[in-house]
């Protein structure tokens, strides 16, 4: 049989392969807190550089955060999905500009032009 007629087969795993296994889960188990904290730090990073963005997309990710609420609440407010918010936040997406004004209404922020 080649790889291809295996895909899909199921047979029960050598003890060398178990072993193999927990070896990989207990690797992932001790690697698991720093690879959490790494993401966590470049998160806070990537915020950060969205915020001090010299654009309008940047004064109203401040606007956000100096607002004190969570993502949650004016993503709610505004029709907007929390995962949607919470990437542009980030920096990982943008928005368009209904929802920036949505936003901005919500905040009762007024943006500034750039330039």
């Amino acid at each position: 049989m080649n790889d291809r007629e295996n895909v899909g087969a199921r047979r029960p795993a050598t003890a060398q392969e178990r072993q193999k296994l927990q070896r990989y889960c207990r690797q992932v188990e001790k690697d698991l807190p720093e690879l959490r904290r790494q993401a966590t730090r470049t998160e806070r990073q990537r915020r950060a550089s969205a915020m001090r963005e010299p654009t309008v997309s940047g004064q109203l990710r401040r606007a956000i955060s100096e607002s004190g609420m969570d993502h949650r609440e004016p993503a709610d407010q505004t029709g907007l999905s929390p995962k949607a918010l919470a990437e542009f936040l980030a920096g990982a997406a943008a928005l368009d500009s209904a929802a920036i004004d949505k936003l901005a209404a919500f905040l009762k922020h007024q943006l500034k032009p750039i330039g």
